[in-house]
């Protein structure tokens, strides 16, 4: 009769491999999900939050909660702050021409 431990060592470090292998798809499928840009939309659209505050389902206040996460999620950053003035830089006048940017018009 053979000897069948070296055959019940290989079912079971296959079965191992297999367990690691479902084990890691699932993992995988998860970490996917969660870091997925799929959830940069909104679970509500401002009509929905309407028809919600409408048909008595939420409050108004929790209305202006949710259009206000609504709106900020949507909204582009504004616009990079200006340059800080150097020293010896000017503000503007309104109604006043721009200085020229050449330096040799500060020595005439």
């Amino acid at each position: 009769m053979p000897d069948l431990t070296h055959l019940y060592w290989n079912a079971g470090l296959l079965l191992l491999a297999a367990i690691a292998i479902f084990v890691g798809l699932i993992v995988a499928r998860v970490l996917r999900n969660r870091f997925s840009d799929s959830g940069t939309t909104a679970p509500f659209t401002l009509q929905d939050l309407r028809e919600l505050r409408a048909s008595g389902q939420i409050s108004d206040r929790e209305y202006e909660t949710m259009r206000a996460a609504i709106v900020g999620s949507v909204r582009r950053p504004a616009d990079p702050p200006a340059r800080p003035a150097a020293p010896g830089d000017r503000p503007s006048v309104p109604g006043e021409p721009p200085e020229s940017q050449d330096p040799s018009a500060e020595s005439r």
